[in-house]
């Protein structure tokens, strides 16, 4: 991940040399190595810290129990932000609105 991410800020950095292109969006495409190497070590954090003997649980959580439950918690995060981010202007429908009229019972 460090690697990606050094290689990704050297890219950009080129790119400003050569390009006339604004910060901005250089920036955005920086951002999401550095998130992914985030939630990839919280995960791994987690994980090493449930399975564990010694902790509240006794390591009586299994794998399958635990990627449920981060499967879960990520579906319900992103149905939110959906709900907040895409929810309509008053010259276009909402997308659950669009989706229901569009179904044959709705």
């Amino acid at each position: 991940a460090v690697l990606s991410a050094v290689g990704s800020s050297l890219i950009g950095l080129h790119a400003m040399d050569t390009l006339e292109a604004p910060l901005v969006p250089l920036l955005v495409n920086l951002v999401p190595p550095f998130l992914l190497a985030l939630c990839v070590s919280t995960l791994r954090m987690g994980a090493s810290e449930l399975f564990r003997l010694d902790n509240r649980l006794e390591g009586t959580i299994s794998p399958t129990e635990f990627t449920c439950i981060k499967l879960a918690l990520s579906s319900l995060t992103a149905l939110g932000l959906a709900m907040i981010c895409e929810s309509g202007t008053d010259s276009k429908a909402s997308w659950w609105s669009a989706l229901l009229a569009g179904s044959p019972t709705g």
